[in-house]
């Protein structure tokens, strides 16, 4: 009697999940079916993703769905479908999905690269926007910033006397001082306190948002000890200390009309926005809007994306282009005869030196294509119902664009496996 009860009651359950799943799934992209719960979690190498999505991708199409735990997401493989979607639908596809760690390093989703798209989220972007060209009028020659750091570079390679050694220190403490001269007005000096710990920040985002990712699938496990979220909190308290600091500093000798980096461009844009909004906006739920929008914090939370995405992301560039130069002597002896043709480095070097620099622009895209260091683009969220391809997403979707299985399509690329140029 309780075995047939048990069986009736595990078959309802069972005919509950197919049905729910075809009525959810139903005129969406095609995909390996779901298991209760877990999802198609078993299915997918967490390590290397970008190739488990690629594979998948050969049996379903280049647009295709899983499900990860409680995430309902869209995976797109193709160059064609992510035109699609991220330029001629942008507004559609332009949300981010909560993340659980990115809120925990963005101090509640108060920045740009994690908050979702919104009206908030156009208003800070454009105050960022605006910052940044304000940057660019201070910062005139940017390059006298980025030319100090090569020098120190170079020093640092020339004191090895032609002995191995590893750059990647080197090269991640050059870029961390040109986004410190960019935020804060002023490189960090020496071997100080101050970048060496946001350099651990960095590197502990890097290392501990996919793992900590796992909890945006299985909310439930947020109430359990999980190392990576302790990691990225521990980190983000020091990396935020760091920030309100300068931001303090900032604040008692701001002025306007004297905009000396992008913590003071980001002052002054947010002033003009206040103005602009008060003289043209009556909506009271907006102006409330407002007063949240233009806190300090956001400022702050905007100031690590810049640090973010502008230290780990060209440093990896750069080391991979090490890489490559150092496995070909002869690609590198090309680069290096066309940098002696056109540049004179007692002068420098200069963004205008990039459009006579053909064959050095080709070596550093081809190995970006075939090394793919960034395999999956940050992930979206759909924030209306669209269609693509011919199939439905709906609203509230995770959408993830496979930028590996896209650079190494054999239908762009004859070898896709094998760097071309070099």
């Amino acid at each position: 009697m309780y075995f047939e009860i048990a069986a009736l009651i595990a078959g309802l359950c069972l005919v509950y999940f197919v049905t729910k799943n075809y009525l959810e799934l139903r005129d969406m992209p095609p995909g390996p079916f779901p298991l209760p719960i877990i999802g198609n979690i078993l299915q997918i190498d967490d390590t290397k993703p970008h190739i488990t999505f690629s594979k998948l991708s050969k049996k379903y199409g280049k647009i295709f769905t899983v499900k990860l735990g409680v995430q309902r997401i869209v995976v797109i493989c193709g160059a064609e479908l992510a035109r699609c979607a991220f330029l001629k639908n942008s507004a559609a596809f332009a949300g981010r999905p909560p993340s659980y760690a990115g809120s925990v390093f963005s101090g509640g989703l108060k920045d740009i690269g994690f908050q979702t798209y919104s009206t908030v989220w156009k208003r800070q972007h454009r105050i960022a926007l605006n910052a940044i060209r304000m940057c660019e009028k201070k910062f005139s020659s940017l390059e006298e910033l980025i030319n100090r750091e090569i020098q120190e570079v170079s020093l640092y390679f020339e004191s090895f006397e032609g002995k191995p050694l590893d750059p990647r220190q080197a090269i991640f403490t050059a870029i961390i001082n040109c986004m410190g001269s960019l935020c804060f007005g002023k490189r960090f000096e020496g071997k100080s306190q101050d970048i060496e710990s946001m350099k651990e920040a960095i590197n502990c985002f890097r290392d501990n948002l996919g793992a900590a990712s796992i909890l945006d699938a299985f909310p439930f496990m947020r109430y359990f000890p999980f190392p990576a979220v302790s990691k990225l909190k521990r980190s983000a308290a020091v990396r935020d200390k760091i920030i309100w600091r300068k931001f303090e500093e900032h604040k008692k000798t701001f002025n306007e009309a004297n905009i000396r980096d992008m913590i003071d461009a980001m002052m002054a844009a947010r002033l003009f926005e206040g103005k602009e909004n008060v003289s043209s906006n009556n909506n009271i739920d907006d102006n409330s809007n407002m007063v949240e929008l233009l806190s300090d914090e956001r400022i702050i939370y905007t100031c690590n994306d810049a640090f973010i995405a502008g230290s780990e992301t060209p440093t990896s560039a750069l080391l991979w282009v090490f890489i490559q130069l150092a496995k070909y002597p002869d690609v590198q002896a090309k680069i290096h005869k066309e940098i002696d043709d056109v540049i004179d480095l007692k002068e420098g070097i200069n963004m205008q030196d990039k459009l006579n620099l053909p064959y050095t622009e080709a070596v550093i895209a081809e190995t970006i294509r075939y090394v793919s260091f960034m395999p999956m683009a940050i992930p979206h969220f759909t924030t209306k119902d669209v269609m693509l391809d011919g199939y439905r997403i709906p609203k509230d979707t995770v959408v993830y664009l496979n930028l590996w299985a896209i650079q190494h399509d054999d239908e762009y690329f004859d070898e896709p496996y094998v760097v071309s140029i070099l």
